[in-house]
């Protein structure tokens, strides 16, 4: 698909049915899309009126309202309605179109500054570049939804609407709360753990903030499940323990043993797990359909996808999450990696 489409199917992946705006020569290629989608446009006599009406359909439907607009004026226009989105914390995705920056560089009319002026009433601006329609949509729509809901711009240059774009991995846009094990996604959670034949946990700084390490030895010792963690992390679990991998994310050394094994998990547990410590390398490394966060603190950084995303207690919500049915890693590739780690940073003698 290309960018154009590759957004408007976002949208009505996360149940967007109606769109309203003025278009512009730049956006016609979104407009087309949408409708493609399945998202009903309507057209307004003043781009105020159609973010006012966007409000009215995410109140009607709880699926985030659905702004659309030309560059420069068509978005300055809808200044006043993205503002009071913002206040009154209402999730609305304003797509507008815009020029490239090479154009922008020796071209004046109807440029302006999109993203300065957005950044001060909205939660994000995002602008998508070459191949990233599909994340940026799936970030804009997190970024939309999460507490306190509300604005998110996405800018989408004319040169760019209709370049192709790769496939988005699977990724949860729903967060639960609260008391894990009532919730739908703890349920789920459960249930691919208990299928997974080669799980694996990556603990980061939120297991360390909520003290979960005595949560996450039991559940690696009960169920033999390797345990990895981020520098941050190290010591979560005692160097030496048999479940034990070590902390990565800094080293391409480690990477080429670790990254492997998590590509090659059917559940990669993530136990308060912040990529802000990780290399380029850490960027999606595993299938996001088979991963379950487990978060001290929601995040929209787009580093990683997982199927189901809890805000909460660690500890508590590892507990809750039972174990496999069988035996794991039946071909034993975390010890493989293991001693290839213990190999590669093997003492040099003089």
């Amino acid at each position: 698909m290309n960018a154009a489409q590759t957004i408007a199917e976002g949208l009505a992946g996360a149940g967007c049915r109606h769109a309203f705006g003025m278009p512009g020569g730049e956006v016609l290629a979104l407009l087309d899309a949408l409708r493609v989608a399945g998202i009903e446009f309507t057209l307004v006599k003043h781009e105020n009126a159609g973010g006012y009406m966007a409000e009215g359909s995410w109140h009607a439907t709880g699926a985030p309202g659905v702004l659309l607009t030309t560059l420069g004026p068509g978005l300055a226009n809808a200044v006043n309605t993205i503002a009071n989105a913002y206040q009154e914390q209402v999730p609305l995705i304003v797509l507008s179109g815009c020029i490239d920056h090479s154009a922008a560089a020796q071209f004046t009319h109807q440029v302006i500054d999109q993203t300065a002026l957005m950044a001060p009433i909205t939660k994000a601006t995002l602008r998508v570049a070459k191949g990233t329609a599909a994340h940026v949509v799936q970030k804009a729509l997190s970024i939309a939804m999460a507490d306190p809901p509300g604005p998110v711009h996405i800018d989408l240059p004319d040169t760019l609407a209709l370049s192709a774009v790769e496939v988005a991995q699977i990724s949860a846009l729903e967060t639960e709360r609260g008391q894990w094990p009532d919730g739908a996604g703890c349920r789920l959670a459960v249930e691919m753990l208990r299928g997974a034949q080669n799980p694996i946990i990556l603990a980061g700084l939120g297991a360390v903030h909520h003290a979960a390490g005595p949560a996450i030895q039991a559940l690696a010792e009960k169920y033999r499940i390797p345990v990895l963690t981020t520098y941050k992390a190290k010591g979560i679990l005692p160097e030496d323990h048999p479940m034990a991998l070590g902390g990565h994310g800094l080293s391409p050394l480690s990477d080429k043993s670790i990254l492997p094994l998590l590509a090659a998990s059917d559940c990669v547990i993530l136990a308060g797990y912040d990529p802000i410590e990780m290399r380029a390398g850490w960027i999606r490394p595993w299938a996001a359909e088979n991963a379950i966060e487990i978060m001290h603190a929601a995040n929209d950084h787009g580093m990683h996808g997982a199927a189901v995303r809890f805000v909460g207690d660690v500890g508590a919500a590892i507990t809750a999450l039972g174990g496999p049915d069988g035996p794991v890693w039946p071909d034993g590739e975390p010890a493989a990696a293991k001693a290839e780690l213990q190999r590669a940073f093997a003492p040099r003698p003089d």
